[in-house]
């Protein structure tokens, strides 16, 4: 009787611990789903400016630029005046490293969380594509620029969508916050 008593004591309490990490995996993915809200509406905005700057201001110079700290940034430049933004990073960290062990514990989150973390993968795709081609100084080069924001936009509405998902099914609100840091 003793050993039984035990036995269901030591396996409510693993359940338990399981569900506490299941719950603490949620909250950080739950924050970087957040971070990459923010990626995304900054590389929407500066795909749509390009966009709008090849259209109307053929001549506009679109280059990038790094700061002291390694960030990176688009600039525009065009006879009155010009502009620009940050490109922010795209977070995987606990992607990377809490996936293979959402897997053991929550088997259904795990299933969303690797359509998201697929879905994080064409984010960065996008990303550094943007990067590469503002960084070419060759004019030959820069031709790529033509196309990629309206494929660029493609690819980030459909990202937001699976991760639109993916973020309700881990705290049960809309996709709405972004997060800066």
């Amino acid at each position: 009787v003793c050993f039984v008593a035990k036995e269901i004591i030591e396996a409510i309490r693993r359940y338990n611990s399981r569900a506490r990490k299941a719950d603490a995996i949620r909250i950080l993915l739950i924050e970087e789903l957040e971070l990459n809200k923010w990626t995304i509406q900054s590389l929407r905005s500066t795909l749509n400016v390009i966009a709008t700057q090849m259209e109307l201001n053929p001549q506009s110079q679109l280059f990038l630029k790094r700061d002291a700290s390694g960030g990176v940034h688009f600039r525009y430049r065009r006879s009155d005046g010009g502009g620009g933004s940050a490109i922010p990073d795209v977070h995987r960290k606990h992607f990377d490293e809490f996936l293979p062990e959402l897997a053991e514990v929550d088997k259904v989150l795990f299933e969303q969380a690797r359509k998201g973390y697929e879905r994080i993968g064409q984010l960065e795709h996008v990303r550094n594509s943007l990067v590469a081609y503002l960084a070419e100084d060759d004019p030959d080069e820069q031709c790529h620029l033509q196309g990629f924001p309206s494929y660029g936009l493609r690819v980030l509405d459909d990202v937001e969508k699976q991760m639109s998902a993916f973020y309700v099914i881990c705290s049960g609100r809309p996709f709405e916050k972004a997060r800066l840091r």
